[in-house]
């Protein structure tokens, strides 16, 4: 009994908290506060809980430079084979 009365008690008097993120690359939106230096910032309060689920939701856009590079070394590698396809079938002819 005394457990489920602390846990109550710690639910009762809580007033806010904040939670903060760092999101690769440019930060594209998010619900909350954005500083200068990128670092996004949830104030969250109890009356947040109380009438629907709370989401911090944020979102940011980065280059995949390997999934570039991946991509033009199978352009490269298609053209080579297609380019030694044509020249192959122009000798035997």
């Amino acid at each position: 009994m005394q457990i489920i009365e602390e846990r109550l008690s710690k639910a009762f008097f809580f007033n806010a908290y904040s939670t903060q993120a760092l999101m690769p690359g440019k930060l594209v939106a998010t619900n909350e506060y954005n500083d200068i230096d990128g670092m996004i910032l949830w104030l969250v309060k109890m009356e947040n809980f109380l009438t629907r689920p709370y989401e911090m939701r944020a979102e940011s856009k980065s280059s995949n430079i390997w999934a570039w590079a991946v991509s033009v070394v199978y352009v490269v590698f298609v053209g080579v084979g297609l380019v030694l396809r044509l020249v192959r079938k122009m000798d035997t002819q």
